[in-house]
């Protein structure tokens, strides 16, 4: 247990049945049975999943409406329902930083146990600016924006800062159809095996256990699949394997993730002692999708793209 405990249940704490990984990162501010899992018997919700969430976030208009558009549009939840609910403000005190956003929490009482996860989508922006943040997951990015070694160690220093204020671990996005509301990719997207591996040693150290993420292991770049170079899209496979059997052995962290997997990678890290596991979808999934919704399969389309800016939707 973190010297932080879980954020306490309303009333008798009840013995924990199962837990529920969600993004319910604003609407805990604003939502105290977290529903629909307070409602459904779940007894703990662990948020930031996936590499996305809302803190840390600074207290500047265009910061608050950069998370929004990121974590609207990736968790399918309309933004004016994130800008009239969110409360930045809890018991007299704006938070901003990932310890005030925790503090703010603990003030808050709730139906189920909250646990936090503190995602790299907001760790880029909140250190670096949305501005640079997004240049940063645009195509090309990787060799024309790569960071410096001071942005570098700056995000493990608040990743830092956030899993020793009580943060459970890390989280991180490599899935090229997490895209804000504009289109572009999550923050972090194609962030280079350095970076995360300095954010899981700083997680690390500060007393963090898990490393999370959202993979499909062939974004070395935002371009279309059809249209990868396979000698890269293999070289990119070998280089997220490789830094995750490190960062699982050397620093003792629980790598988990949902997206693609080889058996054989498991496999190999079981029989090494390393604890990394993925998480598989157990039933059949449905979606209704529409043009006009955040998320479709042509989202990461830059045709579509171009043809959201340029024509009126009722032509689409």
């Amino acid at each position: 247990m973190r010297s932080r405990p879980l954020i306490p249940t309303i009333g008798r704490q009840l013995e924990p049945t199962h837990a529920r990984a969600a993004d319910y990162d604003a609407q805990c501010t604003w939502d105290p049975l977290l529903s629909p899992s307070g409602c459904a018997g779940v007894t703990t919700v662990i948020m930031g999943n996936c590499g996305v969430g809302c803190a840390p976030t600074r207290k500047t208009e265009a910061d608050r409406e950069f998370m929004i558009g990121m974590l609207g549009a990736i968790e399918d939840l309309p933004a004016e329902v994130l800008r009239q609910g969110t409360k930045w403000e809890v018991e007299g005190k704006e938070w901003e930083s990932f310890p005030e956003y925790l503090d703010a929490l603990g003030s808050l009482s709730y139906a189920v146990d909250v646990a936090c996860l503190v995602p790299h989508a907001c760790v880029r922006p909140y250190v670096l600016g949305p501005e640079r943040a997004d240049e940063l997951d645009m195509p090309g990015a990787p060799v024309a924006n790569p960071l410096t070694q001071d942005e570098k160690v700056a995000i493990a220093e608040c990743v830092r800062e956030a899993v020793a204020a009580g943060a459970i671990g890390f989280s991180t996005n490599r899935f090229r159809d997490h895209r804000d509301a504009r289109g572009v990719l999550a923050p972090g997207t194609l962030a280079s095996a350095d970076e995360v591996v300095m954010c899981a040693k700083a997680c690390a150290e500060a007393g963090g256990k898990m490393f999370d993420m959202h993979s499909d292991f062939v974004g070395y770049d935002d371009v279309q699949p059809s249209k990868m170079d396979p000698e890269l899209r293999k070289e990119h496979y070998d280089r997220e394997w490789g830094w995750i059997h490190f960062i699982a052995k050397e620093y003792d962290l629980t790598v988990q993730w949902l997206g693609n997997a080889s058996l054989e990678e498991l496999d190999a890290a079981a029989a090494n002692g390393e604890k990394i596991y993925n998480q598989f979808l157990v039933r059949p999934q449905a979606f209704i999708m529409g043009f006009a919704s955040r998320g479709h399969p042509f989202i990461a389309s830059t045709t579509f793209r171009k043809i959201q800016e340029e024509i009126p939707e009722e032509e689409w």
